[in-house]
């Protein structure tokens, strides 16, 4: 062997590269081994066996993966694709004998190898030198390091080289075709993911200091500026925000509330400092401009973000100068001011497709939106605004819509079924509109709609306008089902057909169930089986007097959390004790049931409710009698929450002596005995709460000290909100 040669931190070498640069960024050395005699065949074999390492770009299985889980792997990750590649040259017997033909013969053994990587390795093999025309191998600071020798590292080749070259060229790129084509993606989807690459990070500089945003806010404006692309790219957005959490480019900022998704701010001055070189090109095309009237801006600038104090309305007609731009964000805090924009600024805009203007004052926009042809992504989420104009369903290509906490906006465009390129409807619907468009079955490739009101005096209003919405995720309510007039609509709704959706509300109105049913609720709710992907499930005010068999179907296997909740005209509890894996259930104002009983557990199972951590049972009003659970049932129960049963006698003692049991709590239950104290309660107990039961609170008064022996164990007891000492 002639010598190991060592790669010190090697730098963009083309302008499609700068994922790259990073990959190569913090490198530690690695040892090549040049002029190698060539392995045995038994040898060559052996190392043929070997399984590469996930690269630290985007591969199949990286798609697989949360976000989360790759950016914990970065630091065990940023070398093994390079060492592959090292591997590789040494089975080949030395950098003379690793032609392209050749490295790619090798690599095409590893089904983990990245593919960004094989194509970004590939045009190292074929081009040597960085953008700037200097030998990519001269970088290194140790003098001791030898240049390896290349087939082509000269400027001057030969026929013969250069016939070669060419062929070999060919036969990289008809296999590294054939290869991406086996993953899913077409070297033109490869080529356009480098090239957005740079750009949604320089789009990322766009964003004030301590602007907040969502990761699906950041992913949709990739997506709507091109910078994504490919039937992928929500997968590929989720890992490039990953890398840049992972450089610390982006941070998280602390949640308002548990129920608010996580919010983020760029981290300028580090992105910057560290990409310095890597984003300086098209430089000149992104901008954030705290004037408009003293600006550096070129005529030619694209993506402009407005975070000035000098941003007003009068300051937007200068945006007409700026034909050729394509994202406009309003991103200044004293946006407060501007409530129109100038007519002519839109029409200005031809090549507009990303639009900002999200808390501000606007109260309308004008028509001239209607010329934002190109336009992608909308938000004027926070606004005062109260009508979208008519003229917005001439926005063909209109993907995202926001008009969150529009608290003035109460109906949509009726030209809304038009936009039939949307994907994201980002509003409150139950609690901003009165009644949704006409014809919103034409959407369907909508993903985001948090829900969707039924009305009963407008076919192109009804549920089965539902039927072709089946690429409806995450999150979904069907309101107002008191107007479904035909239980046939119910069928042709199809909810069983939409498998993205993971959380359900079915609701009815509070107030129908006082009113003369004009159909069988029960036909209903058996209508409106939903797909065995469901994780959440609720119902909400349903006025049958029984629940269909399909709520408590194991076939549910991720359903981990249901709740009943105003369903005051059902006496018998459906059976829920098979759901595999039921964690939360609660079960709110079901004021007919009068018992709960084996049926709720169900008759053929040997242990009910395997995986329930939480059982609430609030509101009972006639409920008298809770019969003996069996040995083994709710073996995981952790929190018990009994309150306004008023008539409830007794409880089960098994699930009171459950080893998991740590938080007891029974509120407003008059006739609840206390028999249940006499028997040791669970030792794993930590919290008692006892409010408004006289029975219960008359137990401890009687008993101080020493005899309190059967609760010395629990850390906590509240007795009408004081807490009691247990000495």
């Amino acid at each position: 062997m002639a010598g190991n040669i060592k790669l010190l931190e090697m730098k963009k070498h083309s302008s499609t590269n700068s994922l790259a640069s990073h990959i190569w960024k913090d490198r530690n050395h690695l040892g090549l081994l040049h002029g190698c005699q060539p392995t045995s065949r038994r040898r060559k074999e052996k190392l043929l066996k070997e399984v590469a390492k996930p690269s630290s770009s985007i591969s199949i299985s990286d798609l697989m993966r949360t976000p989360e889980t790759l950016a914990s792997e970065k630091y065990a990750s940023k070398k093994d694709v390079y060492q592959t590649v090292v591997e590789a040259v040494n089975r080949l017997g030395g950098i003379k004998n690793a032609t392209p033909e050749a490295m790619v013969d090798e690599l095409m053994d590893y089904e983990n190898l990245n593919l960004l990587d094989v194509y970004k390795h590939m045009q190292m093999l074929e081009r040597p030198t960085n953008s700037e025309g200097n030998d990519i191998w001269t970088r290194t600071k140790n003098t001791s390091v030898k240049k390896p020798e290349r087939k082509m590292s000269s400027s001057v080749m030969t026929k013969k080289e250069s016939s070669e070259t060419t062929r070999n060229k060919a036969t990289v790129s008809k296999k590294f075709r054939a290869k991406v084509k086996e993953m899913g993606f077409t070297s033109n989807e490869i080529k356009s993911l480098l090239e957005g690459e740079e750009r949604m990070w320089q789009f990322c500089t766009l964003f004030p200091e301590r602007c907040e945003f969502e990761k699906d806010t950041l992913i949709q404006l990739w997506i709507a500026g091109g910078f994504l692309k490919g039937k992928q790219k929500d997968h590929l957005g989720d890992f490039y925000f990953s890398t840049l959490l992972s450089y610390d480019y982006i941070a998280s900022t602390s949640t308002r509330s548990p129920i608010e998704k996580e919010r983020y701010v760029v981290n300028i001055d580090k992105m910057m400092n560290d990409n310095a070189n890597t984003m300086s090109h098209d430089k000149e095309l992104f901008h954030k401009l705290k004037s408009l009237y003293y600006h550096k801006a070129s005529k030619h600038v694209q993506y402009v973000s407005l975070v000035g104090e000098e941003i007003d309305e009068e300051s937007l007609r200068r945006l007409t100068d700026f034909k050729e731009l394509k994202a406009l964000m309003l991103l200044s805090e004293d946006a407060s001011s501007i409530s129109k924009i100038p007519s002519n600024v839109f029409s200005a805009l031809k090549h507009l497709e990303v639009l900002d203007l999200s808390k501000s004052n606007l109260v309308e926009l004008p028509n001239s939106v209607g010329d934002l042809v190109k336009l992608k992504y909308l938000d004027l989420s926070q606004t005062l605004i109260e009508l979208l104009p008519e003229t917005i369903d001439c926005l063909s290509k209109l993907q995202t819509l926001k008009l969150k906490d529009c608290t003035h906006l109460y109906r949509l465009p009726e030209g809304m079924r038009k936009l039939t390129s949307l994907k994201h409807l980002e509003l409150d619907v139950l609690g901003q509109l009165d009644l949704m468009p006409r014809g919103m079955g034409a959407l369907t490739e909508l993903e985001t709609l948090s829900a969707f009101l039924v009305h009963n005096k407008d076919d192109d209003r009804s549920i089965k306008e539902l039927k072709n919405m089946n690429s409806l995720k995450e999150s979904f309510c069907i309101a107002r089902l008191e107007n479904v007039s035909d239980t046939f609509d119910v069928v042709k709704s199809s909810l069983s057909k939409k498998k993205y959706v993971k959380e359900l509300e079915l609701r009815w109105s509070d107030l129908h169930q006082h009113r003369t049913k004009s159909l069988d609720q029960d036909e209903i709710l058996q209508g409106l089986r939903p797909h065995s992907n469901l994780e959440k499930l609720q119902i909400s005010c349903y006025g049958g007097t029984s629940f269909p068999s399909w709520i408590g179907d194991p076939s549910f296997m991720v359903l981990t959390s249901v709740t009943l909740y105003k369903c005051d005209d059902s006496e018998i509890l459906p059976s829920l004790g098979k759901l595999p894996s039921l964690k939360f259930l609660s079960l709110v104002e079901m004021n007919s049931v009068k018992e709960i009983g084996t049926k709720f557990r169900g008759f053929d199972t040997s242990i009910a409710f395997p995986k329930l951590e939480r059982l609430a049972i609030v509101g009972f009003s006639k409920l008298e009698s809770w019969e003996k659970a069996e040995n083994g049932d709710y073996p995981r129960l952790c929190k018990l929450t009994i309150e306004r049963c008023p008539k409830l006698v007794g409880v089960p003692s098994s699930p009171l002596k459950l080893a998991t049991l740590k938080h007891l709590e029974i509120i407003n239950c008059e006739n609840l005995s206390s028999s249940f104290l006499e028997k040791k309660l669970s030792k794993s107990l930590e919290t008692l709460i006892i409010e408004d039961c006289p029975k219960i609170t008359e137990w401890f008064r009687r008993r101080k000290g020493a005899k309190l022996h059967k609760v010395e164990h629990v850390q906590n007891i509240w007795i009408d909100h004081e807490l009691i000492s247990r000495v």
